[in-house]
């Protein structure tokens, strides 16, 4: 598999199981909150396997069935998990435990004592949003691509303007040889793995409170799941390295530019949505030996202006931004490490402090 492939399916699946922790925990109150209330007969409790391997010895799960009536006279079964000691009540076909249940959809029910606010689903709403936020958030290259202001005057520095040559910028820098862009490169992949061993630690530290606090999970299985997301996360930095060192400088032409008026749907949730219109700017580049590549950017026409049909253009490994071959009549340059906005009267980059290409 590709690295970035894999990369983008871990984070897409990161971003899910934090959606399913958000709704579970959401759910789960705005059950007790707004759900119907009603009684339900315990149909059987089943130990399930043997003893749970605990710090705490003679522990166990239990599965304990249910069922209960709608005012409309439909049937529903349901069963929930307990862990419990060794010593529990087998079912009699008489207890009876209250439930909550939506009226419209009584299929998602919980007993009403899983429903009250606890700090089990307090964590793991945490988690959730936590899991949701750490897998979108854009990335240092990313967010200083889009940066458009000028450090000096606070405002968009001017695009190129043709007949305005600021003289001399012709050809490709030697100076991507400077010690600089290796540090660089190698603190970005220092950074990402020790972003990455922080967000484990965390999220195995937030599960294993969990395990220690929740009715329907404990340790060690909220401890392996904790383990099983961290690593996770340290996966994805290193398919993103391994990306990184992939790579291959490559030199290209700009063969095509294309704006597209384009619209997504934003959901709120209760059928309430709109649609969003945004214009997605993006530039082809073919390299020498015949691959396409694209770059695009939503509602930021800085690079798509930025590049004409026809630049020479060169991508050095492992960097986040394209040297233009030909940048004398240019007023602006972007930095090949981070992607920053830069005057082109600066020699060095006023984010990452790498030599501007030029």
């Amino acid at each position: 598999m590709i690295p970035g492939i894999g990369c983008k399916l871990m984070r897409i699946f990161i971003t899910l199981l934090g959606a399913a922790f958000m709704l579970q925990a959401v759910g789960s109150v705005v059950l007790g909150l707004s759900g119907e209330r009603t009684l339900a007969v315990i149909t059987a409790i089943r130990r399930e396997l043997g003893e749970r391997g605990e710090s705490v010895p003679n522990r166990y799960t239990y599965i304990i069935s249910y069922t209960f009536t709608t005012p409309d006279g439909q049937v529903v079964d349901a069963s929930t998990r307990r862990i419990g000691s060794s010593v529990y009540v087998k079912a009699t076909g008489q207890q009876q435990v209250p439930v909550r249940y939506f009226q419209q959809l009584p299929v998602f029910n919980q007993l009403e004592q899983d429903t009250r606010l606890s700090w089990g689903s307090a964590i793991l709403l945490a988690a959730g949003v936590f899991l949701v936020v750490a897998m979108n958030r854009p990335c240092g290259s990313e967010k200083f691509a889009s940066a458009k202001v000028c450090r000096k005057h606070g405002t968009a520095p001017a695009m190129p303007q043709p007949g305005k040559p600021t003289g001399g910028l012709i050809g490709f820098s030697p100076k991507i040889n400077d010690p600089a862009f290796v540090r660089y490169v190698n603190d970005t992949s220092r950074w990402a793995f020790l972003f990455s061993f922080i967000l484990a630690v965390i999220v195995i530290a937030v599960f294993y409170i969990y395990g220690e606090t929740s009715r329907e999970m404990s340790n060690p299985e909220a401890l392996y799941i904790g383990f099983g997301i961290g690593g996770m996360f340290i996966a994805i930095a290193a398919l993103q390295e391994t990306g990184r060192q992939r790579t291959k400088n490559w030199d290209g032409v700009v063969v095509n530019k294309k704006i597209e008026q384009k619209q997504r749907k934003r959901d709120y949730g209760n059928n309430d949505y709109v649609w969003e219109a945004y214009t997605l700017y993006a530039v082809a580049i073919r390299s020498d030996a015949g691959e396409t590549y694209t770059i695009s950017a939503e509602d930021d026409v800085t690079r798509y202006q930025y590049y004409q049909i026809g630049d020479r253009v060169r991508y050095h490994k492992g960097l986040n931004s394209h040297e233009k071959y030909d940048k004398s009549k240019d007023n602006i340059i972007f930095c090949n490490a981070c992607a920053s906005l830069n005057d082109i009267q600066d020699d060095v980059c006023f984010r990452c402090k790498c030599p501007l290409l030029k």
